[in-house]
């Protein structure tokens, strides 16, 4: 299904029978459930409590299944749970991080979900597709896109029209600039950066590639002009600030905030937080990533959780609908209104209530992934290894001085070698 039947769907209040008919048991056979996530439930933080009640829910209307939750660190899970799977153990429903998708999939961590789907539970799915040879092997509990923040305020000072194009966007942060603030940043720390969530969207607007098969393509015309537009923001346009060389991703959030950028790229699960300052609060809105070649602008970089079955689950049918309840309209209500989180499914939208605060950027940014349902992005063999190439190569180039052509082609034939592809 295309973009425009998702935007058509959001019209309508889609409710299926994963939601609203209680799970019916053999006789009164009682099923636990084991479901690893990187939350911990009894923390105060917004996304586990929502979490902990969509499984509060679940249990209510399903009352011969109980949930029985382990809690590991994000950058543990996944590796604890293929290790589990491959051993016979493991949970019967997981988290499933999107760096590691590819390698779950290769190493059969996760069971086909089509058989477990019925009509309106197979469509309207936001996020990246985790479909693998055409079988569906996970649900995005939650899409995590990015685009770029900005300050209405100081935008709407500039009285220029809202930026489309790349050239648009550099004059509209170059009129931003002013007394102490910059009209862009974007940390590009080798410590910690969203560069690469900048790159690939601007390499698809300008129909390049980032991968071709296995390997790394980033080193084309579209994406020489990527590394190049971000010199100039310093050099040329002097809207974004030298030390953004030494600056993380949260270092520049938290300049947002404090009102030292005018916009910057940023995830959805972080919108919230750029928006909760004094200085921001009430003054944020969302800009789709620009594109030369499109009027509707350049896909944007998604990274999210899934939930998939794993291949080890003792109860395969109750785990999937598990898996079907958590990504359904009735959870993705909850997720919105207690952790303001985007939506699994596009018909969820209607009548959602996400928070006050925060709710024209939020369906912002579901109107932009309904309009690239098609998206071009695809899961790396090796997500670490392309995130610290590309960065190092825009190091080399800013502080070395290394031409742009030579440190992409050096970071894809690094890439090629380290998985193998050539």
């Amino acid at each position: 299904m295309r973009g425009t039947k998702i935007r058509a769907s959001i019209a309508v209040v889609c409710v299926t029978t994963m939601s609203i008919l209680p799970y019916a048991a053999r006789g009164s056979d009682k099923v636990e459930l084991t479901y690893w996530t990187m939350l911990d439930h009894s923390s105060r933080d917004a996304r586990a409590q929502t979490e902990r009640e969509i499984l509060k829910r679940f249990m209510q209307e399903n009352p011969n299944i109980s949930v029985k939750v382990d809690t590991t660190p994000w950058n543990k899970l996944p590796q604890k749970t293929i290790l589990a799977v491959q051993s016979g153990g493991g949970p019967d429903v997981s988290r499933v991080s999107f760096g590691q998708t590819l390698e779950y999939i290769n190493l059969n961590t996760l069971q086909p979900l089509d058989p477990y789907l019925q009509g309106d539970e197979r469509t309207g799915l936001l996020g990246e597709s985790t479909v693998f040879d055409g079988k569906r092997m996970a649900i995005v509990y939650t899409p995590v896109p990015n685009a770029i923040l900005y300050r209405k305020d100081l935008f709407a000072a500039t009285g220029l029209p809202e930026p489309k194009t790349w050239d648009d966007f550099s004059k509209v942060a170059a009129a931003m600039t002013k007394d102490r603030v910059h009209g862009f940043g974007i940390g590009l720390s080798p410590a910690k950066s969203l560069v690469p969530n900048f790159v690939q969207p601007y390499i698809w607007g300008a129909g390049g590639k980032i991968f071709e098969g296995a390997c790394g393509a980033w080193d084309g015309p579209a994406g020489v002009k990527s590394v190049q537009f971000l010199l100039d923001m310093m050099n040329v346009h002097k809207a974004m600030p030298s030390d953004v060389l030494r600056l993380t991703n949260d270092d520049v959030l938290d300049g947002f905030r404090a009102g030292r950028f005018a916009s910057v790229v940023e995830e959805a699960s972080r919108a919230s937080t750029a928006a909760s300052s004094d200085i921001t609060k009430g003054k944020v809105g969302l800009w789709r990533f620009p594109s030369d070649s499109s009027a509707k602008g350049s896909p944007p970089h998604i990274y999210s959780w899934s939930i998939g079955v794993s291949s080890a689950s003792k109860h395969p049918q109750e785990a999937a609908r598990l898996v079907k309840f958590m990504t359904a309209a009735a959870a993705d209500h909850i997720k919105a209104e207690t952790s303001g989180e985007l939506p699994a499914r596009a018909s969820s939208l209607a009548g959602i209530k996400f928070n006050p605060a925060n709710a024209a950027v939020s369906e912002a940014f579901v109107t932009y992934l309904a309009d690239f349902e098609g998206s071009p992005q695809v899961y790396p063999k090796n997500p670490a290894k392309f995130h610290d190439l590309v960065i190092q190569a825009i190091q080399q180039v800013a502080v070395e001085k290394v031409p742009v052509q030579k440190a992409l082609t050096d970071s894809v034939a690094a890439y090629d070698r380290a998985v193998g592809c050539r």
